[in-house]
């Protein structure tokens, strides 16, 4: 229940801005401190020594705990012949590929306080019937586990929004994944006791189990995640000079621990990207594997072996493409949509049923919050009604919970698209984000509406732009927590050397405008005001005062209590009238240049004038 709670408010109230950077802690600098110094490149894969909080770390023997657990799971093995056959092939297929050895016969009784044993179990993929199996890094012996050893390291990974975000800019997409990143990470020999596990040899469970180790990092420790990214990241940063420069930066912005998502702007383009990238990432011991595109083009030049199983019998000539779901969002490559199937559990009607349902609709870009919204309504009410965790939730809220039940399965005629431009759009000018918020004693939101302008002056759109923001009775923006919240502003990418053009384009009102113009107008007076002003300081000082260094100490000192008085004083009413009056001019001539040039000489305008054409329009 905590586990859901958190989830929910993680989901809710994200702390950590899409793609902010935090300041490294500690912690955070010693993981970093020790994978540099332990990392090694070896028969064409990197090698990461365990980033303990101690390097000289003493663990306690707790093979007693992993020999219980082995026990356990002899007897859930033997009753499931199913489990057993899936466990055995992955045991198998770890041990083959040399990710685990058995420990030689002289080194079992190594006792200098450097071996641990993991205990393991199977996962089997909610969506897939594939099992996994997880080493418990997390289980504990005298209040020691392998994980509270461990530093779990800075967050290397790209956020989740920002890959996602960046995979809808362009109109070729592709992407693909990295087979058993964790795995292709080595580890020296010299830690690879401290992820020892017990196993029966062949897969026998009537013969006596024997000890093995890993030989790369493991899925279950903590430190795994942030030093597979690590290695990776040193992969594109070692290969710098001889990769491409394209692949080196989509292997920094466009992976997602071991998925990868781009799009870019042509078919060609996505071609030789696949290449690129397929290199650079061999070059580090990685092989990118289940490659899905919207290009059929681009499927054909990956290797079948390595392409998605959803596409490797298809006739790509003929055969539509399927739907492939990637980092939780069903993308149909046929359409180019992002689609929703949704697949709820069928839950008791309680305040804890309904929170694992809610919990379960996973949404990263936030398309169904409207549609979610009621439900976490409901889960507000029950909360403020005290309503117990399993008590029935009762007749009129039971009618409210199924008629939001019947209202979600409708969401698979939904769909988004993934590109943010239509085909025929071309070179992007132009970008502008306009953020709309609200909020009432309900809930509060944002909408986020993209407007493109491309090279020619064309511009794409939302086709539902809102005109106004709807304020709804009962609005919190009176209040000043929630005001500080709920903003409406512009923030808009132009690339154009004009100082006040960007200076424009990237305010989000005309009066936060009108005041960083009024400030900037008054530092330039002030600076050259201080120019004007040391020019007779120094006059006067030099007719008093001969010694040279004397006259240059006299005018620093009286330069030094001149701009000491810099930005004391507020802004004036005259001073946002004069800031006003310089934008109107400085959009009179981006729009009126040449009438003003017209003008200028004594001339008389055309009907084409621009200016000819607004009196007419203002007169009718």
């Amino acid at each position: 229940m905590e586990k859901l709670l958190v989830e929910q408010y993680n989901t809710d109230f994200p702390e950590r801005k899409y793609d902010d950077k935090d300041e490294m802690s500690q912690e955070d600098k010693q993981f970093l401190q020790s994978v540099q110094k332990t990392t090694t490149f070896e028969n064409g894969h990197y090698c990461v020594g365990l980033p303990l909080k101690n390097e000289k770390v003493k663990m306690p023997n707790n093979q007693c705990v992993a020999e219980q657990r082995i026990k356990c799971l002899q007897r859930k093995l033997q009753k499931n012949p199913e489990l057993f056959e899936d466990y055995k092939s992955f045991m198998d297929t770890i041990i083959e590929r040399g990710y685990a050895v058995q420990v030689p016969t002289h080194q079992v009784n190594r006792d200098d306080n450097r071996v641990f044993y993991i205990p393991h179990h199977g996962v089997y993929h909610p969506k897939k019937k594939k099992l996994r199996v997880v080493f418990d890094c997390t289980a504990s012996f005298r209040d020691r586990s392998l994980n509270s050893e461990l530093l779990q390291g800075s967050d290397m990974t790209n956020t989740l929004v920002g890959v996602l975000l960046r995979f809808r800019e362009e109109l070729v997409a592709s992407m693909a994944d990295i087979e058993s990143m964790f795995y292709q990470v080595k580890v020296p020999e010299h830690d690879a006791d401290l992820l020892r596990f017990l196993w029966w040899p062949n897969g026998k469970l009537t013969e006596p189990t024997e000890e093995f180790r890993m030989t790369v990092h493991l899925f279950g420790a903590t430190s795994s995640p942030s030093v597979a990214s690590y290695a990776l990241r040193r992969t594109a940063e070692d290969h710098r000079d001889v990769a491409s420069p394209e692949a080196v930066q989509t292997v920094l912005r466009n992976f997602y621990v071991d998925d990868f998502l781009k799009s870019v702007a042509t078919e060609d383009d996505a071609v030789t990207l696949a290449r690129d990238l397929q290199a650079l990432c061999a070059s580090g011991g990685f092989t990118l594997t289940k490659w899905m595109s919207n290009s059929r083009r681009v499927l054909l030049s990956i290797p079948e072996a390595h392409r998605a199983s959803e596409v490797r019998d298809l006739d790509l000539q003929h055969d539509a493409l399927p739907v492939e779901r990637t980092l939780g969002v069903q993308w149909d490559t046929e359409t180019d949509n992002f689609t929703y199937r949704m697949m709820l559990q069928d839950k008791s009607m309680t305040r804890r049923g309904i929170l694992s349902v809610v919990n379960s609709i996973y949404d990263p870009l936030g398309f169904l919050a409207p549609v979610i919204l009621p439900a976490k309504l409901l889960l507000k009410e029950l909360c403020k009604e005290q309503h117990g965790w399993d008590k029935d939730i009762g007749v009129k809220h039971a009618k409210d919970w199924k008629r939001w039940i019947e209202d979600v399965t409708h969401l698979s005629n939904f769909h988004v698209n993934r590109c943010l431009k239509s085909l025929d759009f071309g070179c992007t000018a132009s970008a502008q984000l306009h953020h709309f918020s609200d909020a009432s004693e309900y809930a509060y939101g944002t909408v986020s509406y993209l407007l493109l302008e491309n090279t020619e002056g064309k511009k794409h759109y939302e086709s539902d732009w809102p005109e106004q923001l709807d304020r709804k009775e009962g609005s919190l923006l009176n209040d000043p927590e929630v005001k500080n919240k709920v903003t409406v502003n512009t923030i808009k990418v132009y690339e154009d050397m004009e100082p006040m053009n960007k200076l424009i384009n990237y305010h989000s009102s005309w009066h936060k405008l009108k005041r960083s113009v009024a400030w900037i107008l008054k530092v330039k007076e002030t600076l050259w005001k201080l120019k004007e002003e040391r020019k007779e300081l120094s006059r006067a000082i030099s007719q008093t005062e001969k010694d040279p260094d004397k006259q240059k100490l006299k005018l620093e000192q009286h330069m030094k209590k001149v701009k000491g008085t810099i930005g004391k004083k507020s802004l004036t009413l005259d001073d946002l009238v004069t800031a006003e009056s310089e934008i109107i001019q400085f959009s009179q001539k981006q729009q009126f240049g040449e009438d003003i040039k017209i003008l200028q000489k004594g001339r008389q305008l055309g009907r084409s004038s621009l200016t000819v054409q607004a009196r007419s329009s203002s007169t009718r």
